[in-house]
């Protein structure tokens, strides 16, 4: 199979993307979900390419969606599809550092001021946005770390910690999505914090 232009040999003839996903410039996380997920028994019956296709589309939406972080909503990268397309570049990549390069390079660019700053405020003002950060780059790990270094989090409900032997990630389970304002009050103005 194909999921970048370029043919290969044994597979689908031209583009992959184009045959699993007609009429699409861009494929979305969303559009990948629902065709993984539309076929409920695999590739027996209900998929129409063979297994090392079903294999590389869910490769790609796993990297993607759990590794990379991203909201159904954005665009699968190209660079991913063609590193899933070439089955030894696949297996002997370092997803780690992908995934923790980009997460760094969110965090530094949410955290660095801008000079438009005035402007942006102004225009969120007038669009009433509420800020929010979107991590992307396996942002568990980031979330996981935040848990194990502020542990006023466990305490305060906000996860659930059961010990349960290692990897620690796998230890934690529903991560609540705490409001803005109650973080500040428990967190940022707590003085124990």
């Amino acid at each position: 199979m194909t999921l970048t232009p370029e043919a290969d040999e044994g597979g689908l003839p031209g583009d992959g993307a184009e045959v699993y996903f007609p009429g699409k410039d861009k494929i979305e996380l969303a559009d990948l979900y629902s065709f993984i997920s539309s076929r409920p028994h695999g590739t027996t019956s209900s998929f129409a390419g063979s297994d090392d296709d079903a294999l590389k589309l869910a490769t790609l939406y796993f990297v993607e969606s759990v590794l990379m972080g991203k909201r159904k909503n954005r665009n699968v990268s190209e660079q991913i599809m063609k590193i899933i397309d070439d089955d030894a570049l696949c297996a002997s990549f370092n997803w780690g550092s992908l995934a923790y390069e980009t997460l760094l390079k969110l965090l530094k660019s949410c955290l660095k001021s801008n000079e438009n700053d005035v402007e942006k405020e102004k225009e969120k003002e007038k669009e009433k946005d509420i800020d929010s950060y979107t991590l992307v780059g396996f942002p568990f790990a980031f979330c996981v770390w935040i848990m194990e270094v502020l542990p006023i989090f466990q305490e305060k409900q906000f996860v659930n910690f059961k010990e349960a032997g290692y990897p620690r990630m796998l230890c934690y389970s529903e991560m609540k999505s705490p409001q803005f304002d109650a973080l500040c009050r428990k967190y940022f103005h707590n003085e124990k914090v």
